[in-house]
C-alpha cells in the first residue's frame, strides 16, 4: 500500500517535465506542492511526510493567498527534504503585481523575506531554481546560498525574471553578488534583463539559454558573455521600449562557435532574424522556427545570409506555422542541401503539392542542383494534399496504372521515412481528405516489390484509434459510390492484407 500511494502521489500533482532539449522549458519541472495536501486526511498526511522524494519541488507563490503562512509551510516542507536535491519555484501573484495598498504590500515584502532566508539554508541543495519575482534582494538572498566555495556547486538550472520597471532599470539597486560563493548553472532563462555584473554566477559554464523581453543590445550583451559556452539558444520576444544603459552595448559580430542549436518563437512582439545580422555560428546544425500566432514573414532571406556567412550545414530543420510562400520556402530548402531531418507544421491554407514536386525523383536526378538530396526524415502536419503528387516522391509516373512494371527499379528516396498527419478544417473528413484507390494502390506495390513505407495519420490521431487512416481511406472510397466497381477495375485484388499490414508499421 505504501508503494502504491508513493507513486500515485508522485504523478498526482505533476507538471510538465524537465526537457533539457529545449532550453526555454527547463524550469517547469514536476511539482509538488505541501498546499495540495490540506484535505488529505490525517493517515494519508502522515504517509506522505515519510517520503522525501515526493517534497523534493516546491512551487510556492511569494504573495498568494494565505501569504502569512508561507514560512511556515516552506520550512516544514524544507524538514521533509532530508538531504535530496532540491528544485524551488518562487513566484508573485498577479495580485501582488496589481495591488497598491502600501501596508499589505510591506508585509507581503516581510514574509518573502522570511522565505527567502529560510530557503537559504538549503539552498546550496538546489539543483533548479525559478525565481520570478519583484523582490530582488528575495533572488539576492538565495543565490548567496546556492553556490559554493568549492567547485561542489549543485545548482544546474536558474531562471530569473526581475520585473524590471519600464525605464529599464530594476526596482531595487541590488547586486546578486558574493564574492564568497559562485554557483555554476547549465541552463539559464532570462525573462527581463538583469545586467551579468549584478548576477555572481559562473558564465563560462552555460550551454542553454532561453531569452524573452530583452532588448537588442541587453541581449547581445548577453551572448556576449557566454559566447563560447553556449550550445543551445532558444529566443522569445525581444523588446525596443526599453531604455539601455550605455554600459550593455555591444557593437561588432559575435561568434557563438559552439551554439549547435537554434530556435525562434516570437510570441508577442514578433521575432526577426534581423537580430543575428551580426552573429556567426559556425557549428550550427539544428534552426526551428515557431511563427504561430505570429503576422510577421519567416525570415528566409535573414536565415540563409547567416547560413552563408557562418560556413555552417544545417542538418536539422522545424517550422511551426510558418507565414511563407510556396517560392520561397522551395528556395530555402533548395538553399540547404544538408538537410536530413525536416519537420513542417502547416495551417489549412497552405498547399504542400509544389513540396512533394520539389521531392520529385525527377527533381532528384539533377545532379547541378538536387532538392533536399540527403533528406532521411521528412515529418509533415497539413491538409490532405493532392495524392497523385506524393507518390512523385517515389515514381517518375505517378499518373499510371498501378502495377509491379511502374516499380522496376528502387526508388532514389527508398530510405526516406515519411510521417505524414492528415489536417481537416471540417469533422469528419471529406471523401477528397482520403487517400485515393489510386494512390492506395501504388503505395501498396512500393511496400511488397521495395519494402518502401510511409506513416500517415489523422491529425491528433491517437495510438488506441480503432482505424488507421489508411484504413479509413480504403472504406471511405470502397464506400462511395462506384468505388467497389472502381476497386475491380484496377484489377488487383483485395488491398485489406495490405492496408492493414501497411497501418501497423512505424518508424
Amino acid at each position: 500500500m505504501r508503494c502504491i500511494f508513493k507513486e500515485s502521489i508522485s504523478g498526482s500533482v505533476g507538471g510538465r517535465p524537465l526537457n533539457h532539449n529545449d532550453p526555454r522549458y527547463f524550469p517547469y519541472t514536476h511539482r509538488r506542492e505541501p498546499l495540495c495536501f490540506g484535505a488529505v486526511c490525517q493517515q494519508w498526511r502522515s504517509i506522505a511526510w515519510g517520503y522525501a522524494d515526493v517534497w523534493t519541488t516546491l512551487r510556492f507563490p511569494l504573495s498568494g493567498p494565505g501569504y502569512a503562512h508561507g514560512p511556515q509551510l516552506v520550512s516544514e516542507w524544507l524538514e521533509r527534504t532530508g538531504n535530496s536535491l532540491l528544485s524551488i519555484q518562487l513566484h508573485d501573484s498577479e495580485a501582488e503585481r496589481n495591488d497598491e495598498d502600501p501596508l499589505r504590500r510591506l508585509l507581503i515584502s516581510t514574509n518573502a523575506q522570511e522565505i527567502a532566508r529560510i530557503i537559504a539554508t538549503c539552498s546550496a541543495r538546489c539543483e533548479s531554481m525559478r525565481l520570478h519575482t519583484s523582490f530582488l534582494s528575495v533572488i539576492d538572498r538565495i543565490l548567496r546560498g546556492a553556490g559554493s566555495t568549492s567547485d561542489s556547486s549543485t545548482l544546474r538550472q536558474l531562471s530569473l525574471d526581475g520585473r524590471l520597471g519600464e525605464d529599464g532599470r530594476t526596482t531595487e539597486d541590488i547586486i546578486l553578488l558574493d564574492p564568497e560563493q559562485r554557483p555554476s548553472p547549465t541552463h539559464l532563462c532570462m525573462s527581463s534583463f538583469i545586467p551579468p555584473a549584478k548576477i555572481n554566477i559562473n558564465w563560462s559554464k552555460i550551454t542553454h539559454l532561453y531569452a524573452e523581453r530583452l532588448s537588442h543590445q541587453a541581449f547581445y550583451f548577453l551572448l556576449s558573455h557566454i559566447s563560447s559556452s553556449l550550445t543551445d539558444l532558444c529566443v522569445g520576444s525581444l523588446v525596443t521600449s526599453l531604455i539601455d544603459s550605455p554600459d550593455w552595448f555591444w557593437t561588432g559580430p559575435i561568434t557563438l562557435g559552439a551554439l549547435t542549436s537554434l530556435s525562434i518563437t516570437g510570441r508577442d512582439f514578433g521575432c526577426s532574424l534581423m537580430e543575428f545580422t551580426d552573429m556567426v555560428t559556425p557549428s550550427l546544425h539544428s534552426f526551428s522556427y515557431n511563427g504561430v500566432g505570429l503576422s510577421n514573414r519567416l525570415p528566409v532571406g535573414e536565415f540563409l545570409l547567416l547560413v552563408e556567412r557562418s560556413g555552417c550545414e544545417i542538418r536539422n530543420l522545424k517550422f511551426d506555422y510558418p507565414l511563407v510562400s510556396d517560392a520561397e520556402l522551395a528556395h530555402l530548402l533548395r538553399s540547404l542541401p544538408t538537410v536530413r531531418n525536416l519537420k513542417l507544421v502547416f495551417n489549412d491554407r497552405f498547399d504542400v503539392t509544389p513540396l512533394f514536386r520539389g521531392l520529385s525523383q525527377k527533381n532528384l536526378r539533377t545532379d547541378t542542383d538536387p532538392f533536399l538530396p540527403n533528406l532521411e526524415r521528412l515529418d509533415l502536419s497539413t491538409c490532405a494534399p493532392f495524392w497523385r503528387s506524393f507518390i512523385r516522391i517515389f515514381d517518375d509516373n505517378p499518373a499510371s496504372e498501378p502495377s509491379e512494371q511502374n516499380f522496376a527499379c528502387v526508388p532514389r528516396r527508398k530510405d526516406l521515412r515519411i510521417t505524414l498527419r492528415v489536417k481537416s478544417p471540417v469533422v469528419p473528413y471529406k471523401i477528397t481528405d482520403y487517400i485515393d484507390l489510386i494512390t492506395l494502390y501504388q503505395l501498396a506495390v512500393l511496400w511488397r516489390k521495395h519494402s518502401v513505407f510511409s506513416v500517415f495519420l489523422s491529425h491528433g490521431e491517437k495510438r488506441d484509434q480503432v482505424k488507421s487512416f489508411l484504413e479509413q481511406s480504403y472504406d471511405a472510397h470502397l464506400a462511395a459510390p462506384g468505388g467497389e466497381e472502381n476497386a475491380r477495375k484496377l484489377g488487383n485484388g483485395d488491398l485489406r492484407p495490405d492496408i492493414l499490414e501497411m497501418a501497423s508499421l512505424r518508424f
